[in-house]
């Protein structure tokens, strides 16, 4: 499941275009001399995106940090084969890293269930309205605020309303946090596995991995 190895590449050529060998000498000694050994893979994937959340939030670009956030649940579920559907292992994933840390530092209660539909919302729907969701609870929208200098905000339900305000910087971080977390004590159970990479999708760097054409 975690094994490293390379994936036979199917290449789907146009009509009329130039096979391998065909290709331009430039192209040729690239994939010839360039050994076939990323950067990208010696057991960083993990962290690469947990610092992309970080780097998006640096550079205020919220939509894409806020997406891999809600993505770390239901990759590490995945990574460590946790039983049960994609919502039940979300969840109970949820329940155990990410509760935790708005309960010890917020003194509030959120379940996995309420990060799970907005997973759902927002990563299909690019929407916060999580209201047309399977879900109990009363919370029926999600408001997130981005930071501002001196002023500091609290996750909390609007009185009177049923929107839920979470401010988004800390929400990054606080999924980036549980994902830490949870690597560092997936890592420290397991001894028969070196890393999490082999579940995770990998970049290749054409300068050092070469192009693929067959």
């Amino acid at each position: 499941m975690f094994g490293e190895g390379p994936n036979p590449v199917r290449t789907f050529l146009r009509p009329g275009s130039r096979p391998h060998s065909a290709c331009p000498k430039s192209l040729l000694r690239l994939t010839e001399l360039v050994p076939p050994q990323s950067t990208y893979s010696k057991g960083t994937r993990m962290k690469a995106m947990v610092e992309s959340v970080r780097r998006s939030a640096e550079t205020s670009n919220w939509y894409a940090a806020l997406a891999v956030s809600l993505m770390l649940p239901d990759v590490c579920s995945n990574v460590e084969g946790a039983i049960g559907g994609v919502g039940a292992r979300y969840k109970s994933w949820c329940d155990r890293w990410v509760s935790p840390i708005y309960l010890d530092q917020h003194d509030i209660i959120i379940p996995g269930g309420e990060f799970y539909v907005l997973r759902c919302a927002y990563l299909h729907e690019g929407s916060e309205d999580v209201s047309t969701q399977q879900k109990s609870d009363i919370i029926e929208r999600y408001r997130f605020l981005g930071p501002q200098k001196g002023l500091t905000v609290h996750p909390r339900q609007i009185g009177g309303t049923r929107i839920f305000q979470l401010p988004i910087q800390q929400f990054c971080e606080i999924f980036c946090s549980a994902a830490e977390s949870w690597s560092a004590a997936f890592l420290k159970a397991r001894p028969d596995v070196t890393n999490t990479d082999g579940a995770l999708l990998q970049f290749y760097d054409p300068a050092v991995d070469g192009i693929r054409l067959t």
